[in-house]
């Protein structure tokens, strides 16, 4: 479409995405690649067993999860453990908890 001599404005309505993701794609030459996902923080395996349990029994709320590791010496933030709640709420149930990340195919990103 912009080699036809469209531009951004008019490319973007068309495809159904904003102008400013067109513009940083053509700037990338084509699909961008897929960000991996955050990487899980190593100061948190020594309590994700205790915080899986905490889950289990209904405990959902990441300050309080924190304030609970915290009593037992973790020295995280507890953005780091906010970041553990919201992909834990993510995560369907019966996915086992180290399930690997796929990308998305390009079927389904289309």
């Amino acid at each position: 479409m912009r080699e036809a001599g469209l531009s951004l404005r008019q490319i973007a309505p068309q495809i159904g995405m904003n102008v400013r993701t067109v513009e940083r794609w053509l700037a990338a030459g084509g699909e961008p690649e897929h960000r991996r996902p955050y990487s899980r923080s190593v100061l948190m395996d020594p309590f994700r067993d205790y915080l899986e349990k905490r889950w289990e029994e209904g405990q959902h709320n990441g300050l309080q999860l924190w304030t609970e590791i915290k009593r037992r010496g973790f020295e995280g933030s507890r953005a780091t453990v906010y970041r553990w709640t919201a992909a834990r709420k993510e995560r369907p149930p019966t996915a086992p908890p180290n399930s690997r990340w796929r990308p998305p195919s390009r079927r389904n990103c289309a």
